[in-house]
């Protein structure tokens, strides 16, 4: 199966496409996700979206003034896809 995960654009479900979870992800300053909310999905997938997005790695956010404040939330989607014949 083949995962992709990408910024929320409301996928459905349907040909290639046997999963859909939708996340609100919190990526702290180093890059690593801190927070997972599940929006909305399969229940069949949720954890392993969850573990997906566990392991990604986001860029650093620059150590700048402008920025000290700086946070990163994102609704994310979580697809999932079946082999091909």
């Amino acid at each position: 199966m083949t995962v992709q995960g990408i910024a929320y654009r409301k996928d459905q479900k349907g040909g290639a496409i046997v999963g859909i979870v939708q996340l609100q992800i919190k990526v702290e300053r180093d890059g690593h996700v801190s927070k997972i909310k599940v929006l909305s999905g399969d229940q069949e997938f949720i954890e392993d979206a969850k573990s997906y997005i566990k392991s990604a790695q986001f860029p650093e956010i620059p150590n700048i003034p402008q920025l000290a404040n700086a946070e990163r939330r994102w609704d994310f989607e979580v697809a999932f896809f079946g082999a091909k014949p």
